[in-house]
């Protein structure tokens, strides 16, 4: 008897419908659902996955029994400010919830019921962001009489928090100190204008030994009493171990030499603080920061736009440390033809890169570079291992293209070396490849298509 043999379609595979279902609308997957038993689950993940109860206020009027049957596949809900949505949010067979968007209001039964419900998901939940709304007249004594308070006091040692966004509310320190103390998980936490009252010297404040990424403006973790921080003392003794600070942009500035003060609260506080992300435009204010505050910086990200020799040279400050660059483009569309965002960027990438020896990641996407200054120039950084920059003559996806695919094959551990002239008489794919080619680590290549990765000798 001839064997018998099977054919499977894609289809038939669970794992391949539930991939599919991610790149589908909730109308698409609720018909997806209707076609049987089988493809009933894979496609329900899609369309129960998250809740936004600005666009799903019958969600509350759903049957328990629907709950029960698909809660478990709920993961993430936003905008949850109403006492029903809170309520809602509390079945039992909802055990899977992962991040929350919580907007305060001046409603003390919402907060109360908020607290709950963070108790009932403090298992499971690993980010939240609880956002508040500052009074009208935005004085001090009208936020501490009316502003919107919370004590997350349902924060509790079991939490499973890794990231914590804090948005306009109220809280005092003590409560401040003890969601650190309950979040032993916590990676990331951003605030922006939270008002932090009652300061108490005496009590201790806990050191979360976990959290290594910040963001907030200067103000709110370090400033004087005109700052939303009040009298509190600086929020640095928080974070012994942060090692990234994305600095928001603030109304109010510093003198440099208050900046230099910033600076020793950073090394006595934050020794390991070695990387900044500058969310502001300003160039002057760039360059005061890079000049005054940080020490060894190894990682600096700003906007491409903000590059001039001002923050040029104090970014030369930290040349010896510096080991990675990331200048983000403007428009986030940049292709292999855009021009250079900036016209006068040519020596100023140079000298980076004749200058920074041990940079190992520089990103600058806006920036086309003539290969010749490769060909001409000295390059400290021959470590370099991710490079992004687009090349003038390398302008169409085809040809960027080319370039790094003839370079993947030449990169083989038998390949050889590549001979001959490297300027004169070749293309520009050719010699873009042959200077690229140098650069024995290079790892990660991206020249205006995609990010190539390139096999290690």
């Amino acid at each position: 008897m001839a064997p018998t043999t099977t054919t499977t379609r894609l289809l038939d595979l669970p794992e391949i419908r539930t991939r599919i279902a991610g790149f589908l609308t909730i109308q698409e997957c609720l018909i997806c659902m209707r076609v049987s038993r089988s493809w009933l689950m894979d496609f329900a993940g899609q369309v129960w996955s998250t809740f936004d109860f600005d666009e799903a206020e019958s969600f509350s009027k759903i049957p328990p029994d629907v709950v029960s049957k698909y809660g478990h596949l709920i993961h993430r809900v936003l905008n949850v400010h109403k006492e029903e949505h809170i309520m809602a949010l509390q079945h039992p067979n909802i055990v899977s919830l992962k991040a929350m968007v919580f907007l305060a209001t001046h409603n003390k039964l919402s907060l109360i019921l908020f607290h709950d419900l963070l108790g009932h998901h403090r298992k499971s939940l690993t980010a939240l962001r609880a956002s508040g709304e500052m009074v009208a007249s935005g004085t001090l004594e009208e936020q501490v009489k009316s502003g919107a308070y919370l004590t997350l006091d349902a924060i509790r040692p079991s939490c499973s928090l890794t990231r914590l966004f804090l948005d306009k509310v109220c809280i005092t320190r003590k409560a401040f100190s003890s969601i650190l103390q309950s979040s032993p998980s916590l990676q990331f936490l951003k605030l922006e204008d939270v008002v932090l009252l009652a300061y108490n010297p005496m009590l201790e404040h806990f050191r979360h030994t976990g959290l290594t990424t910040l963001d907030a403006a200067r103000p709110q973790i370090w400033g004087d009493s005109e700052d939303l921080l009040l009298d509190s003392q600086s929020l640095l003794v928080h974070f012994p171990s942060l090692k990234d600070w994305g600095i928001q942009k603030s109304v109010a500035g510093l003198s440099p030499e208050m900046l230099k003060k910033l600076k020793g609260g950073l090394l006595l506080d934050c020794p390991r603080l070695k990387s900044v992300r500058f969310c502001m435009t300003e160039s002057d204010s760039i360059a005061s920061y890079l000049d005054n505050v940080f020490h060894e910086l190894e990682s600096c990200t700003f906007v491409y736009a903000s590059l001039n020799r001002t923050v040029l040279l104090s970014l030369l400050e930290h040349q010896a440390s510096l080991t990675s660059i990331f200048l983000t483009p403007t428009d986030t569309s940049v292709g292999p033809s855009t021009p250079d965002e900036l016209v006068y960027s040519k020596k100023i990438i140079g000298l980076l890169l004749k200058s920074c020896g041990s940079l190992q990641v520089l990103s600058v996407e806006g920036h086309q570079m003539d290969v010749s200054f490769l060909e001409d120039e000295t390059i400290a950084c021959m470590d370099l291992q991710e490079l992004r920059v687009r090349f003038y003559g390398l302008d169409t996806a085809a040809l960027v293209d080319g370039c790094l695919e003839a370079m993947l094959t030449r990169q083989k551990p038998d390949a050889g070396i590549v001979q001959g002239q490297n300027k004169n008489g070749q293309l520009v794919s050719e010699r873009v490849r042959y200077q690229l080619m140098r650069f024995k680590k290079l790892k990660t290549v991206w020249l205006g298509t995609r990010a190539y990765y390139l096999p290690t000798h």
